[in-house]
């Protein structure tokens, strides 16, 4: 019973770990607050998903509102990236070669430290 709320849960991490990425972009753009504004929009997301899903589907339901929580912070924190900081959405959603090599290179130096 717990397969399927687990495999919801990790499509909504997916878009939690965006969100922390977002998060610091907007913090680097000198933008807190607009960060602040998603995580607050999922938090009442969260709290009436709740109230409606988990009474009527129980565990599915808490994992349905994580998912519509980090979602919506998701959708909220891409607009403002695009705004505050004059991007398309396809340059803040989809890693581009150079983003890709810059990790490669992060991850050997993280290595060799160690």
């Amino acid at each position: 019973p717990a397969v399927g709320p687990a495999r919801v849960l990790l499509v909504a991490a997916v878009f939690l770990s965006a969100n922390r990425v977002l998060g610091a972009g907007l913090r680097a753009l000198e933008r807190p607050m607009q960060n602040a504004y998603g995580e607050v929009a999922a938090v009442a997301v969260t709290v009436v998903s709740l109230v409606i899903l988990v009474p009527t589907i129980g565990i599915m339901g808490a994992a349905l509102a994580s998912l519509l929580a980090y979602a919506t912070s998701f959708a909220m924190q891409t607009t403002q990236v695009m705004r505050n900081g004059g991007l398309t959405l396809r340059e803040v959603v989809v890693p581009t070669r150079k983003d890709l090599t810059r990790v490669k290179a992060r991850l050997r130096t993280y290595r060799l430290a160690r």
